[in-house]
């Protein structure tokens, strides 16, 4: 369970980060950029307060399954993995904009939105309140 909290930390910051470098992207003419790094930042909230409110809940039921436990940390660990990627395809877009790079903006957008969107509708399943 230190492990996955600490995770939850790293994550924490990755995510920090990627809202930075979105920031950056304000304003930009690149529609799909934009949509994705907006798209994105709510994603993020929205894991933040799942995520909240799961050790919340694990932090105060003796009995959840540790099946349950595992398979959060395992969409948690698909997350983070995407929220990485995302990030480092900000990055690369930021570094050298064009098509090549907006797609790969794109591909990483939809790779974390769907793992994202699974996470939180797993703490749901569980009975977790999300703020």
């Amino acid at each position: 369970m230190k492990k996955f909290l600490h995770d939850l930390a790293v994550c924490g910051a990755v995510c920090a980060a990627t809202v930075g470098l979105m920031a950056g992207f304000e304003g930009c003419s690149t529609n799909t950029v934009t949509t994705a790094s907006t798209v994105n930042g709510v994603l993020v909230l929205g894991v933040d307060g799942s995520m909240q409110g799961w050790a919340l809940y694990v932090n105060g039921n003796t009995n959840v399954p540790d099946s349950e436990i595992l398979a959060v940390s395992n969409l948690y660990s698909a997350y983070y993995s995407g929220e990485v990627a995302l990030s480092n395809a900000f990055t690369a877009y930021a570094a050298s904009p064009g098509t090549n790079t907006q797609a790969v903006v794109t591909a990483a957008s939809s790779t974390v939105g769907t793992v994202g969107t699974n996470l939180i509708s797993a703490i749901k399943a569980y009975s977790v309140t999300t703020k």
